[in-house]
C-alpha cells in the first residue's frame, strides 16, 4: 500500500534512473526531490525542477535530506540578500559551464573549479549573518571582483555592483549604470583576483581592491606584521642567554629603516618572559609607499650572554653582550603582494650564521654580507642551529583604524616598531619627540696605553646640566626605559664596528639641556673586571636652539682616568665634543689636564631626528621665536618660502601659530610676508608629497586655530592681489588662487571665533566682504589677456571645493549664483581650449556637489549650465566633456526625482537639449565607440525621465507638421541604428536590456499619435511609417532578446527584471499595423522585415505577425491578381535567413502554412493561395533541413550525403526559376564541392554537366559568379565542359565524355577554328576509348534503402537505391553516422508501430541488382564485352532482388521442380549515375517466376558467360587459360546437382509435358539451350587442347569423356579426341602460339583415377593442382552430399521478351469441367498461386522448407495476386511495404520440403547439424555450384548468431554491409561479386539448371528483439553509477487517485545487475507484462 507522507520529504537522486517502469520518472544524479507517498522499496513524487511530472522511483536511488524551514523553493535558495541571489544565480550558470569544460578537457577548469568554491564559501559567511560590518563590505568587494573576472573569462554577462552592492538595473538611471559597467570592465580587465583556498578563506582580511586603492593612493601608511614562530639556536657552552632583534634593512641605500625589536631568550630558548611563550610579535609600522618599491630586507642580529673566555668553574663570571648569530630573509616579494586573503601572509624560514671569533668585527655588516652571499670567510652555518621560523603579513592603513579593525592582531604583547623617521602621514596630535642613536665604529690606539683598549665596551647614556642621568633609552617599544646603553663587547679588537640603534625618548623640555655620553671600558677576560679608560660625548641641541643634525658624526674621545665618577658635567661640556665646537670654544681641542685627547682616536655615531616640536632649520627656528627676532622677521618671513616641505611638515602647527599671531599684531608691518608665507606653507601641503598632511590642516583649523582678526586680512589680501593680479607675480597668485579653499577656511573660522569672542551675530560685513571679492574674481574672469589665463583656470578648477566653504556663510542657491555670474562673465567665443576644459570642469565638480541637490539652488544652476552645453555642443567644443556633464545633470535628476518631483527640470533639459542631443548623435561617427556610447546613455536617460506631458510638450513645441515629422524620423532612425549597431558590448546584459526598455517605452509614447498626425498617402508619412516599422522589426530581431539562444537561468533573470520586451514591440507593431486601414497596400515593401520577425523563436510573435503577412498578400492580390512580387520578397529572404542568418525551424514551417491557410479558408482565392503557401513552405523545409544537416556537420566529411541531398532538394525547387539563377549556381557548385570531398567524380561531373546544359554556344555576356569572373557565354561553357571532361576521366566514365569531346571538337573546327584545342580535344578523346579498350573497371553495386519512423522530411518513409563503389563496404556505418539514433532493420517485415515506439528510426539495407535497357546502337550487333559492360550498371533505372520459395510437394531428389522465384523490380525516378549517388525509388512492381522459366534464363546466362569466356581466351589464350579450364570443368563434370540432368528430369519429361502443355514451347527451348551449351562446351574445349600443358591430361581427358557421354545423351554427334597427349603438351610454346587444333582420333576416357603426386607435378599451377586434388577427391553418386560455388547471376535481359503473362504469373484455377489430368496440373498450380500470394516483402532472403506432412487438406482457391503500388509521398510505410509471404506451407496442406540449398564441402557438417525450425535436422543436398540471379546476402552489422541456437536462415532477412572475417559467408560474397564483374577467377559454375539463391546458411541471425542489448533500457549506461542492492519485491500498484507522469505504462523491466558492490541498484521487480516481443528465429 502506498502510504502519503505526512510531512515534507525530501531528498537527491544518487543514482541515475531510467524511468522504464510503469508510471515510472526518470532521475539524473543531483535532481532535488519532492517525496509524496512511500511504499516497501519505492517512493512516489515529482522532481523540483519539473513539479509537473510526477511518478515513482526506487528508494534506493535517493538519498533523504532534512526538509528546509521555508519549505521546497529553498532547495535552491533563491532568497537571502541581494549578493546571496546573485552567488547562486552565478553559481548555478558556471556549474553547467565547468561541466562542458571538463569534458573537453579543457586547461581553465581548475580555476574555474576554486572561484567557483571561492564564492560558496564567501555566500555560506555572508549568510550566516555573523560578519561584523567591515569584513562583509570586504568579502562583497571580493565575490564582485571574483565573479566579474571570471565572468570576463567565460564571456558571460557583467554583474553591475557598486562596492561589492549588486544594483538594480532598473532602479538607477542609465548614465550609472553605464558608468558602473565601464568601471567593472575597466578593472577586470587590468586585474586578476586572488584565487583563495576555501579552507583558509579568512573575509577579515582586507580586500583587494581596497588594498589597491590604498596602494594607489599619493601617500599612506603600510605595516608589517611580525610573528616569531620558532627560535632554535645553540648558544654554545656558554651562553646564558640570548637577544635577537630586529629591523628593517634597506640594500640600496645601505641603512636600517625602522627601530630594532628586541626578544630575549634564555639558555634554553624560551622567552624571559613566559607571557609571551608562543606570542612574540611585533609591527614594523609607517613603511611609505616609497619603501614598497625598495629591496627590504628583514635582519636578524643575536648577541648571547657570555663571558669573554670559557669559565673556569668559579662563581659570578660577568657576562658581556657577544656577537653570536646573524640571518636575513628578503620581504620584497611580500610588500608587492596584494590584500585579501592568506596571501598577504608568509611564512619564512630564516637560516641563521654564526659569527667565527677571527671575524667577530665583521659582525654589525653580516647581514650585508649574507645578502650578498659573501659568508664563507666570516660566518658559517651551524648544523645545530634550527634556525627561526616566524611569518610575515604585510597591512594597509592607519594604525589607529587597524586597532579597530583587526583587534585580534594589536594585544597587550604587541611591540611597534616605528619608523626612523616621519611616514608619509602624520596623525594630528601625534607628539613625537624622538632622537636615534646609532653607535657606528670607534678606532682607539692600544700599543701605547698602559690599558688595553681591545676588549672594548661602550655605555652611553643621556644627562642633563646637573648630571643626572635620563631614563630615556629605549631598546624598542614594550622595552622599559633605561638611563644607560650597553654596547657589544668584541674580544681583542680595538676598533670595533657596532651598527647599533637605540632610541633616545628625551623629553621635549629637557632635550635644550640634555647631551649624550659615550663611555669606553676595556673588559678583562682574565680579572673578570671593566677598566674606564675613555669618553665621548655630543649635545643634543645646538647652540642655536635647533636639534643635532641628522647624519653622522665624528666625537672626540677623551682619555680619562679609570676611577673618574662623572660627577660634574661642567667640566667636560667646556670642551669641544667634534671638530665643529672648535671654532666656537676657547678650550684647546687636546683637551686638558683632567681630560686629554688622543688626535688618532675617533669615535663615529649617527644621528636621527624624528620630533614634530623640534626643527633643524634655523629660518623655521626663528620663526617660531619671532618675538626674539622682530627686527629681521622681515627676512625671516620671507627666508621661511624658501624652507622645504619636508622640515614644514614637521612642525606646522607651530609654523601656523606663528604666522597668525603675527597677523594679529603685525598686520601693518608684516602682514603681506606673513600672508605670503600662509600661501606658501598651503602650497606645499598641495604637493603630492604632503597632500596626507592636509589633515593636519584640519584638524589644525578646527581644534587648535585661535586667531579672531585674521579673516580681515586675509580678505583684504585677497581682493588686493585679485586686482592688481597683472603687477603680482603670476606664480604667487596662482598659488594664492589654488590655496583659496584653506583661505577661505581659515577666514570662515576666525569669524565664527571672532563672534563667539564678541557675541555679535551680525554677519553683513564679511558677506559684504566676500561678495566683492567675488566682483574682483568675475572681473578678473572676463579679462582677456594670455597673462591672466593661468589665474582664470586655477579658478575655475577650485571654485567647486570652494562652494562647499562658502556654505558655512552664504545659502545654497547664492553660492550657486557666485557660480554663474562667473561663468557668465566669462566670453562666450574664442576661448582656449584650457580654460574651457577648466570651466567646464568648474561645471562638472558644482552639478556632482551638494549645491546641485538643493532645489533652489538647482534652479539657479540648471538653465545656464544647460545653456553653456548646448552652446558647446552646437560648436563642437570639447562635447565629449558636454555630454560628460549632461549625464551627470540627469543621473542626478534620476537620484532627486526619487524623493521629489522634478518635473520642471526635465522640461528645461528637453526643452534646451533634446534636439541637440539627437543631432548630434546623428552626425557623430560609428567610430567613435565612446562617445556614442555615453551619448546614448544620456538620450535614453532623458527619455525615461519624460512623462506623457513631456511628449505633449514636445509635440506642441513643432508648430509645423514637417518639424515633428522630421524630429520623430531622427529619433527613430537613432533608436534603429542602435538595435542594430550593438553600440554596447556583448557582455553588458543589463546595461543593454534597459536602453532596450527605455527605446521600447520611448517609441511607444513618441508614435503614439502617429495614426491620428501622419496617417495619409503622402511620401513623407509613408517613410514615417516605414522608419517605425523598421525600428520595430530590428528591435525584435536583434540578438541580445533572442531568449531562446541563452541559458535557463539567465532567461528567467532577464525575464524577471525586463519581461520578454519582443511580445510587447510585436503587440504594438499588430496595433498600428490595424490602424492603417487601406493604407496597408503602401507597405507591401514591409513583407522581408516583417518574415524575418515571424522567423524569431516565440510563438506569440509568430502568431501575432504572421497575419499580415496575409494582409500584403491579400493587398497584392488586389491590386497585380497575383503572388509574383510577394513571392520573390518571401523566396530571396528565406534562402538567406535560413541558411545564412540560421534563421526559422520545423515549428516555424508549421505556423506559417497553418496560420495562412487558415486565413486563405474563406477567401475567394483560396487555391491560387494555398498554391503559393504550398510553395514557400516546401521552400522552408528544404531550407531547414539543409541548415540542420549542416548545422550537425562536426567535420568536412560527417554528413556529406544528408548534406548533398538537401542540396539536390534545393537545386530542384530553384531549377525552373529564371530569377534565381544565381541561386540555383551557387547551389549546382555546393554541390561540385561536396562530391569532390568524397572523391564522387562521376557525381560532380553530372552537377557541372546541369549548369552546361543550360548555356549555348553564343557570345552574350554572362556576369561573374563564385567560379568564374565576366565572360561570354560560350566561354562558360568551354571551361565546364572542359572540367566535366577531366571529372569524368577521374572517375572512369569515358563513355559519358566522348560526346562532350566531340561537340567541343566541333565548335573547334568549324566555328572558332582552334586546332590547337581541336588537337588536344581529338587527343583526349581518342585516349578514352583506350581506356574503354585496355583498362578494367569495377561495376558499381546497388542497395535498395528504406527508412522507417521518425526521420527528416526527406528520408522519412521514403526508398532510394544507392549506388556504391565494388569494394566500398562503408554505406551501413555512413547511414549511421549520418543518423546517429538509427538502427539497422534485419526483420524480414517491415517495422511496426509497437518496434517504433522501443526505437523511432530504423533503416533497411538491401542488395538490388540492374536491368540494364539495351541500348539502341547495340541491337542486332556483335559488341565487346568491355564496351557493353559499361552499360550494365550505367543509365540504369530498373533494378531487381529475387526470393526463391518452393510451390506444391517439393521433391527431394530435383527441387527444381517447385523451385519458382518471387522477383521484385524497382524503377528510379532517374538513372543511375546521376546528380547524386542514389536516386528515390517510384515504382515497385513484385512478379512470380515458375520453374522452367527460371531454368531458361539461368542457361541462357551460362551460355552466354560460357560463350564470353571462350571468345576472351581466344583473343588472350596465356591470361585466360585457366578461367576457361575452371569453366569447362565445373561445366561438363557437374559433380555438384548432377548437372542438366536435373534440368532433364525436372521439365524434359512426358510428364511435365503432359502436366503443363502451355509449356512445351519452353521445354524445347530449354533442351535447345542445353544443346547449345553442349557446343559451346565443345568449342571450348578444342581451344583448351591447344593451349594445355602436359600436367593437364589427366584433365583434359577426363573433359573429352565427359563431354562425349553428353552429347549422346542428348542425341548431338560425339567428336572423337581419345588423344594421349594434347599437341600443347607435346609442345606447349608451338602449340599456343599456332593455335590450331591436332586431333588424334581415339577412345574418350570414360574413368578418372587420381594421380599420385610423382605422375602430375602441381608445381606449375598450384591453383589448378588443387582443383584437380579436389576432383579426384569426388563421390559423383553423392550428388546430395556435394559442395558448389555460389555465384550471382548473370542480368537477365531475356525476362522482358516474355510476353504472356501467365507463362509468368500462375492464372487463376479453371472451370471444372476438365479431364482428371487437367485437374491435377490445375490443382498444382492452384497450389503454386496460393503459396505464391502470401510472398515475403521487398527483401531479398533465403527460405525455410517444412517438414512433409503424410496428409494433405483440401485444395482451397487461390488468392488473387496483391496489387503492388509505387511509394508515394503520402503512403506510410505500412502501405508501402507490403506484409511478408510465406512460402514454408502450401495451402493444400502438402509440407513437401524444398530441395537443399546447394552447400561447400567445407558447410555441410555445419549444416547439418544444425537444428531447424521445427526441430528437424536441416540438409541441403543439390548439385555443384548453381548460377542465381540474387544479390549475396550480407550479414547484420556487428551481429552474432546467440550461443547454443544454429537455426537456418531466414526467409526475406534483409542484408547487411559488414564483412565477416574468415567465414563461408565472406568467401561466398566475394565470389558472387567477381563473377558479377565477369572477372572471376574461381572454379566456373557447372551448367546446371539452377534457382534464384536462397538464404545464405551462415548467416548470422538477427538479435531477438527480447534479448537485452546495450543501448536497451535495461543496459548500464555510460554514464550511469554504480549501483547497489535494491529493495526486493515489485512496487505495489499506485492508488487510482494520484497523478501519473509522463513515462510509459507497461515497459517491461529488464534486470542487468550483477551484483557487484560497483553497479547501480537493481530496480524493484515489477510483474512481467503479457505482451511478448517475437523472439521465434522462424519468423526472421
Amino acid at each position: 500500500m502506498w502510504t502519503q507522507t505526512t510531512d515534507i520529504k525530501q531528498g537527491v537522486a544518487i543514482w541515475n534512473f531510467t524511468g522504464k517502469v510503469e508510471c515510472g520518472i526518470p532521475l539524473t544524479i543531483g535532481d532535488a526531490i519532492q517525496i509524496e507517498a512511500e511504499t516497501e522499496g519505492w517512493f512516489r513524487g515529482y522532481c523540483i525542477s519539473n513539479p509537473t511530472k510526477k511518478g515513482i522511483f526506487p528508494a534506493t536511488h535517493v538519498h533523504l535530506i532534512p526538509p528546509r524551514k521555508d519549505s521546497l523553493k529553498n532547495l535552491s535558495p533563491d532568497g537571502g540578500s541581494p549578493i546571496t541571489q546573485v552567488v547562486s544565480v552565478v553559481l548555478k550558470e558556471w556549474n553547467a559551464i565547468l561541466k562542458t569544460k571538463f569534458l573537453n578537457k579543457e586547461l581553465w577548469v581548475e580555476d574555474l573549479r576554486d572561484n567557483m568554491l571561492k564564492l560558496i564559501d564567501y555566500r555560506r559567511q555572508v549568510m550566516s549573518g555573523q560578519l561584523p560590518q567591515e569584513q562583509m563590505r570586504e568579502a562583497k568587494a571580493d565575490i564582485t571582483r571574483c565573479i566579474d573576472w571570471v565572468n570576463m573569462r567565460l564571456e558571460l554577462d557583467l554583474v553591475p555592483n557598486v562596492d561589492g552592492d549588486f544594483i538594480d538595473p532598473r532602479a538607477c538611471s542609465v548614465v550609472e549604470l553605464y558608468k558602473v559597467h565601464l568601471a567593472s570592465f575597466e578593472q577586470t580587465k587590468t586585474r586578476k583576483p586572488t584565487i583563495i583556498p576555501t579552507a583558509v578563506v579568512d573575509v577579515g582580511l582586507a580586500s583587494q581592491s581596497q588594498s589597491q586603492r590604498l596602494r594607489d593612493s599619493e601617500a599612506f601608511a603600510h605595516h608589517i606584521h611580525f610573528h616569531l614562530k620558532n627560535y632554535a639556536l645553540n648558544l654554545g657552552e656558554n651562553g646564558e642567554g640570548s637577544e635577537a632583534f630586529f629591523t628593517l634593512f634597506d640594500v640600496d641605500e645601505g641603512r636600517y629603516i625602522s627601530e630594532r625589536f628586541l626578544a630575549r631568550f634564555n639558555k634554553h630558548g624560551s622567552p624571559f618572559d613566559f607571557e609571551r611563550l608562543g606570542n612574540i610579535t611585533a609591527i614594523f609600522s609607517d613603511i611609505s609607499n616609497a619603501d614598497l618599491e625598495r629591496d627590504i630586507y628583514l635582519t636578524c642580529h643575536v648577541t648571547k650572554l657570555a663571558p669573554l673566555q670559557k669559565p673556569s668553574g668559579k662563581k659570578g663570571t660577568t657576562c658581556y653582550r657577544r656577537p653570536h648569530a646573524c640571518g636575513v630573509i628578503g620581504i620584497k616579494e611580500l610588500l608587492q603582494l596584494p590584500q585579501g586573503g592568506p596571501q598577504d601572509t608568509k611564512d619564512y624560514e630564516m637560516k641563521m650564521y654564526t659569527i667565527q671569533e677571527k671575524a667577530e668585527n665583521e659582525f654589525s655588516s653580516l647581514h650585508e654580507n649574507i645578502v650578498r652571499k659573501q659568508t664563507t670567510k666570516i660566518a658559517g652555518s651551524n648544523t645545530a642551529n634550527i634556525g627561526i621560523s616566524l611569518s610575515l603579513r604585510i597591512l594597509h592603513g592607519h594604525l589607529e583604524q587597524l586597532k579597530i579593525s583587526k583587534p585580534l592582531l594589536f594585544d597587550k604583547n604587541l611591540v611597534v616598531a616605528r619608523k626612523i623617521g616621519f611616514s608619509d602621514y602624520i596623525v594630528p596630535g601625534d607628539l613625537r619627540n624622538d632622537l636615534f642613536v646609532t653607535l657606528r665604529s670607534a678606532d682607539l690606539e692600544s700599543k701605547s696605553s698602559q690599558i688595553k683598549k681591545n676588549n672594548v665596551e661602550v655605555t652611553f647614556c643621556v644627562v642633563n646640566s646637573k648630571g643626572r642621568k635620563l631614563q630615556c633609552v629605549s631598546l624598542g617599544d614594550g622595552e622599559s626605559e633605561k638611563d644607560e646603553y650597553h654596547s657589544v663587547v668584541y674580544r681583542s679588537i680595538s676598533n670595533p664596528m657596532w651598527n647599533e640603534t637605540v632610541r633616545l625618548g628625551i623629553p621635549i623640555d629637557n632635550f635644550k639641556d640634555t647631551h649624550i655620553r659615550f663611555e669606553f671600558r676595556h673588559c678583562s677576560a682574565r680579572k673578570d673586571e671593566k677598566k674606564l679608560f675613555a669618553f665621548a660625548f655630543m649635545r643634543s641641541m645646538k647652540n642655536d636652539g635647533t636639534a643635532v643634525e641628522d647624519g653622522e658624526h665624528e666625537l672626540f674621545v677623551y682619555k680619562i682616568s679609570e676611577h673618574y665618577l662623572f660627577e660634574s658635567p661642567d667640566e667636560y661640556l667646556r670642551l669641544p665634543y667634534c671638530s665643529a665646537e672648535v671654532t666656537r670654544s676657547s678650550v684647546s681641542p687636546l683637551g686638558n689636564e683632567a681630560f686629554s685627547r688622543n688626535l688618532k682616536e675617533n669615535f663615529f655615531v649617527r644621528t636621527t631626528v624624528c620630533s614634530t616640536k623640534l626643527t633643524q632649520n634655523i629660518d623655521l627656528r626663528c620663526l617660531l621665536a619671532w618675538r626674539e627676532h622682530q627686527h629681521t622677521l622681515r627676512d625671516i618671513l620671507r627666508r621661511v618660502t624658501k624652507v622645504g616641505g619636508q622640515d614644514i611638515v614637521v612642525v606646522l602647527q607651530d609654523i601656523l601659530d606663528a604666522l597668525f599671531s603675527i597677523l594679529d599684531l603685525k598686520m601693518e608691518e608684516h602682514g603681506r610676508g606673513a600672508f605670503d608665507a600662509l600661501v606658501y606653507i598651503i602650497t606645499v601641503l598641495g604637493d603630492t608629497r604632503f597632500k596626507s598632511f592636509t589633515k593636519v590642516m584640519d584638524a589644525y583649523i578646527d581644534n587648535d586655530f585661535s586667531s579672531t582678526f585674521a579673516h580681515k586680512s586675509l580678505v583684504y589680501f585677497l581682493k588686493q592681489i585679485i586686482d592688481n593680479a597683472l603687477k603680482e607675480a603670476a606664480d604667487f597668485s596662482i598659488n594664492m588662487l589654488r590655496s583659496m579653499q584653506y583661505l577661505f577656511k581659515f577666514i570662515f573660522r576666525s569669524h565664527s571665533l571672532f563672534q563667539r569672542a564678541t557675541m555679535d551675530a551680525h554677519l553683513g560685513d564679511i558677506q559684504d566682504a566676500i561678495r566683492t571679492l567675488f566682483s574682483s574674481i568675475n572681473k578678473l574672469m572676463n579679462q582677456s589677456e594670455s597673462q591672466l589665463r593661468g589665474h582664470q583656470m586655477t579658478m575655475l578648477r577650485n571654485f567647486s571645493i570652494l562652494s562647499s566653504e562658502l556654505q558655512i556663510m552664504y545659502q545654497p542657491e547664492e553660492v550657486s549664483q557666485f557660480l554663474v555670474d562667473m561663468i557668465t562673465n566669462m566670453p562666450r567665443d574664442g576661448l582656449p581650449q584650457s580654460i574651457l576644459q577648466a570651466k567646464l570642469q568648474c561645471m562638472s565638480g558644482t552639478i556632482n556637489s551638494d549645491l546641485f541637490k538643493h532645489q533652489l539652488s538647482r534652479k539657479v544652476l540648471l538653465e545656464p549650465c544647460l545653456e553653456q552645453l548646448k552652446q558647446h555642443i552646437q560648436n563642437k567644443e570639447e562635447y565629449k566633456m558636454c555630454i560628460d556633464i549632461l549625464g551627470d545633470i540627469l543621473a542626478s535628476l534620476h537620484t532627486i526625482g526619487k524623493s521629489e518631483s522634478i518635473a520642471n527640470e526635465v522640461s528645461i533639459v528637453v526643452r534646451l537639449l533634446l534636439q541637440d542631443t539627437i543631432l548630434f548623435l546623428s552626425q557623430l561617427h560609428a567610430s567613435d565607440t565612446e562617445t556614442n556610447e555615453r551619448c546614448i546613455a544620456c538620450l535614453l536617460d532623458l527619455l525615461g525621465l519624460m512623462t506623457e506631458d513631456h511628449y505633449r510638450e514636445v509635440k506642441e513645441s513643432f508648430r509645423e507638421k514637417d518639424r515633428h515629422r522630421d524630429f520623430i524620423s531622427k529619433l527613430l532612425k537613432l533608436f534603429r541604428t542602435y538595435t542594430e549597431r550593438t553600440i554596447y558590448r556583448a557582455t553588458w546584459v543589463s546595461m543593454r536590456m534597459r536602453a532596450n526598455s527605455l527605446i521600447l517605452a520611448a517609441s511607444r509614447n513618441l508614435c503614439h499619435d502617429l495614426p491620428s498626425t501622419f496617417l495619409s498617402n503622402e511620401h513623407r508619412d509613408v517613410n514615417l511609417w516605414l522608419h517605425y516599422f523598421r525600428l520595430a522589426v530590428s528591435f525584435i530581431t536583434q540578438p541580445c532578446l533572442q531568449l531562446e539562444t541563452f541559458t535557463e537561468v539567465k532567461q528567467d533573470r532577464i525575464k524577471g527584471a525586463f519581461g520578454d520586451m519582443r511580445i510587447e514591440m510585436a503587440q504594438e507593431i499588430v496595433q498600428k499595423w490595424t490602424s492603417l486601414g487601406d493604407f496597408k497596400s503602401l507597405f507591401r515593401d514591409m513583407t522581408r522585415p516583417f518574415l524575418e520577425v515571424t522567423m524569431v523563436r516565440e510563438s506569440e510573435i509568430r502568431c501575432a505577425i504572421l497575419p499580415i503577412i496575409f494582409d500584403i498578400m491579400c493587398c497584392e492580390k488586389m491590386e497585380k491578381g497575383t503572388f509574383d512580387q510577394l513571392e520573390d520578397d518571401l523566396i530571396d529572404k528565406l534562402d538567406t535567413m535560413v541558411c545564412q542568418e540560421k534563421k526559422g525551424d520545423e515549428a516555424y514551417t508549421k505556423y506559417f502554412n497553418n496560420i495562412l491557410l487558415e486565413r486563405l479558408s474563406s477567401q475567394p482565392w483560396r487555391d491560387e493561395g494555398e498554391l503559393f503557401v504550398a510553395k514557400v513552405t516546401r521552400l522552408l523545409e528544404r531550407l531547414i533541413d539543409y541548415r540542420q544537416v549542416y548545422d550537425h556537420m562536426a567535420t568536412e566529411d560527417d554528413n556529406r550525403h544528408l548534406l548533398l541531398h538537401c542540396i539536390l532538394n534545393l537545386m530542384n525547387f530553384y531549377k525552373d526559376d529564371a530569377d534565381r539563377e544565381d541561386i540555383y549556381t551557387r547551389y549546382i557548385y555546393m554541390l561540385e564541392e561536396l562530391h569532390l570531398k568524397g572523391e564522387d567524380y562521376t557525381e560532380a561531373a553530372h552537377s557541372l554537366k546541369v549548369l552546361a546544359n543550360n548555356l549555348n554556344w553564343s557570345k552574350r555576356k554572362l556576369k561573374a559568379d563564385d567560379k568564374h569572373s565576366d565572360q561570354l557565354e560560350w566561354e562558360r561553357k568551354e571551361s565546364l565542359y572542359l572540367e566535366i571532361i577531366r571529372l569524368l576521366d577521374r572517375g572512369e566514365a569515358w563513355e559519358f565524355g566522348i560526346p562532350l569531346c566531340k561537340e567541343l571538337s566541333e565548335q573547334y573546327e568549324k566555328k572558332l577554328f582552334d586546332y590547337a584545342k581541336l588537337s588536344d580535344i581529338l587527343k583526349t578523346q581518342a585516349q578514352f576509348y583506350d581506356n574503354i579498350r585496355q583498362k578494367q573497371r569495377q561495376p558499381e553495386k546497388f542497395f535498395r534503402i528504406c527508412f522507417f519512423g521518425n526521420f527528416p522530411q526527406f528520408r522519412k518513409s521514403r526508398q532510394f537505391v544507392y549506388r556504391v563503389k565494388q569494394f566500398d563496404q562503408s554505406l551501413q556505418d555512413r547511414l549511421l553516422d549520418d543518423f546517429p539514433q538509427a538502427k539497422i532493420w534485419n526483420k524480414k517485415n517491415p517495422p511496426e508501430e509497437k518496434d517504433l515506439e522501443d526505437h523511432d528510426q530504423y533503416i533497411e539495407v538491401r542488395l538490388v541488382l540492374p536491368l540494364p535497357d539495351e541500348k539502341e546502337l547495340f541491337k542486332g550487333q556483335q559488341v565487346p564485352e568491355k564496351i557493353k559492360s559499361f552499360y550494365t550498371t550505367n543509365e540504369v533505372t530498373s533494378f531487381k532482388f529475387d526470393r526463391p520459395f518452393n510451390r506444391g510437394t517439393k521433391d527431394k531428389e530435383n527441387e527444381f521442380k517447385t523451385l519458382w522465384v518471387e522477383r521484385t523490380i524497382v524503377r528510379t525516378t532517374e538513372p543511375l549515375p546521376g546528380l547524386l549517388r542514389w536516386v528515390e525509388i517510384e515504382k515497385s512492381d513484385t512478379v512470380e517466376i515458375k520453374p522452367i522459366l527460371n531454368a531458361i534464363e539461368a542457361m541462357e546466362e551460362k551460355n552466354k558467360d560460357l560463350q564470353n569466356k571462350v571468345e576472351m581466351c581466344r583473343v588472350d589464350p596465356e591470361s585466360n587459360n585457366i578461367q576457361i579450364s575452371q569453366a569447362l570443368q565445373g561445366t561438363i563434370d557437374a559433380a555438384v546437382q548432377g548437372g542438366t540432368e536435373k534440368y532433364r528430369k525436372a521439365f524434359m519429361t512426358d510428364e511435365y509435358r503432359a502436366e503443363h502443355p502451355d509449356d512445351i514451347g519452353l521445354v524445347f527451348k530449354l533442351e535447345d539451350l542445353i544443346k547449345q551449351q553442349l557446343n559451346i562446351c565443345d568449342e571450348g574445349l578444342c581451344l583448351y587442347g591447344e593451349i594445355a600443358i602436359k600436367e593437364m591430361l589427366p584433365l583434359y581427358q577426363l573433359l573429352n569423356g565427359k563431354l562425349a557421354e553428353l552429347r549422346k545423351s542428348y542425341g548431338l554427334p560425339v567428336i572423337q579426341r581419345g588423344v594421349s597427349t594434347p599437341p600443347s603438351a607435346l609442345n606447349p610454346n608451338t602449340a599456343a602460339q599456332k593455335g590450331s587444333r591436332n586431333t588424334v582420333v581415339g577412345n574418350p576416357v570414360k574413368s578418372y583415377k587420381r594421380a599420385t603426386d610423382s605422375q602430375f607435378p602441381m608445381q606449375t599451377n598450384p591453383l589448378l593442382a588443387s582443383r584437380i586434388d579436389r576432383l579426384s577427391l569426388m563421390n559423383p553418386s553423392s550428388s546430395n552430399q556435394s559442395t558448389t560455388f555460389y555465384r550471382d547471376l548473370p542480368n537477365n535481359r531475356n525476362l522482358s521478351t516474355i510476353t504472356d503473362p501467365s507463362a509468368v504469373i500462375t492464372s487463376p484455377s479453371q472451370p471444372q469441367s476438365r479431364s482428371f489430368f487437367h485437374r491435377r496440373r490445375e490443382s498444382s498450380t492452384q497450389d503454386r498461386s496460393s503459396t505464391a500470394s502470401t510472398s515475403s516483402s521487398d527483401s531479398l532472403a533465403n527460405f525455410d522448407a517444412p517438414e512433409p506432412t503424410p496428409a494433405a487438406p483440401p485444395d482451397p482457391p487461390p488468392p488473387q495476386l496483391p496489387e503492388r503500388r509505387p511509394l508515394t509521398q503520402n503512403h506510410t510505410p505500412s502501405q508501402v511495404i507490403e506484409p511478408p509471404r510465406t512460402h514454408d506451407q502450401n495451402m493444400n496442406g502438402d509440407d513437401a520440403p524444398p530441395p537443399p540449398l546447394p552447400v561447400k564441402r567445407e558447410q555441410r557438417k555445419s549444416l547439418t547439424e544444425g537444428p531447424r525450425r521445427g526441430g528437424a535436422e536441416y540438409s541441403t543436398p543439390r548439385g555443384d555450384d548453381i548460377e542465381e540471379d540474387v544479390p549475396p546476402l550480407l550479414p547484420p552489422k556487428g551481429g552474432t548468431p546467440s550461443k547454443g541456437v544454429a537455426s537456418p536462415p531466414k526467409c526475406d532477412t534483409p542484408v547487411s554491409l559488414s564483412s565477416q572475417s574468415s567465414t563461408p559467408t565472406n568467401e561466398l560474397n566475394s565470389i558472387d561479386e567477381q563473377h558479377h564483374r565477369r572477372t572471376s577467377t574461381s572454379k566456373a559454375p557447372p551448367p546446371v539448371p539452377t534457382r534464384p539463391r536462397s538464404r545464405n546458411p551462415m548467416e548470422t541471425p538477427s538479435p531477438s528483439p527480447s534479448t537485452p542489448a546495450s543501448g536497451s533500457p535495461t543496459a548500464q549506461t555510460p554514464d550511469s553509477p554504480v549501483s547497489r542492492p535494491p529493495p526486493k519485491g515489485d512496487p505495489p500498484p499506485l492508488p487510482r487517485q494520484i497523478s501519473i507522469g509522463d513515462s510509459p505504462i507497461g515497459t517491461p523491466i529488464h534486470n542487468s545487475s550483477n551484483g557487484n558492490a560497483n553497479t547501480p541498484p537493481p530496480i524493484p521487480t515489477r510483474p512481467k507484462s503479457t505482451h511478448r516481443d517475437s523472439t521465434d528465429g522462424t519468423d526472421m
